[in-house]
């Protein structure tokens, strides 16, 4: 997966923008007034910016052991047999598809230069290149008899994992 996030990361600032940029004009504040500006919302505000993907519980936490001793650089959530995934936050696709073990990858590109991958889905319904909003169904979970699927988030900033639990909304 690092390979993939590394290949993405690579491309991405020679890849062609799926919406153009328009250049707005600027014209001087009027005299004796100040402007005011609200922060835009990005991933990389500390608090309360990813949604939760899907309803379920938390079975797996950033820096948990694995099994094979590595640590775990993502959170994973147990849901219910064919589960809607909803997307966590506002991204592009970057990629959408089966990837080795982890089923269904879906990696969302934030405006910020973030990459926030989910895996573990059966399926998906969208498409590389495809912006999505907070919210919207992205994939569906396994339809399984034995167990419950697993759904797994991790976070990254130039091929490093953080830890997502800092950005999940509360509530």
């Amino acid at each position: 997966m690092r390979e993939l996030i590394a290949a993405l990361e690579a491309i991405a600032p020679s890849a062609p923008r799926l919406k153009p940029r328009l250049a707005m004009a600027e014209s001087p504040p009027p005299r004796n007034t100040t402007r005011a500006s609200l922060p835009r919302p990005t991933v990389s505000q500390p608090l309360g910016i990813l949604a939760s993907p899907t309803a379920g519980r938390l079975v797996r936490a950033w820096g948990d052991t694995m099994p094979g001793g590595s640590k775990s650089e993502g959170i994973a959530y147990s849901t219910r047999s064919g589960a809607q995934v909803a997307a966590p936050v506002d991204g592009v696709v970057e990629f959408s598809g089966p990837f080795r073990s982890y089923g269904q990858l879906l990696i969302l590109s934030t405006s910020d230069g973030y990459h926030v991958l989910l895996s573990g889905m059966s399926s998906s319904y969208v498409a590389v290149g495809q912006s999505v909003k907070q919210g919207e169904p992205v994939a569906k979970m396994a339809d399984r008899t034995v167990g419950e699927p697993e759904l797994y988030l991790e976070v990254r900033k130039s091929g490093k994992p953080m830890n997502p639990a800092k950005w999940m909304k509360r509530g």
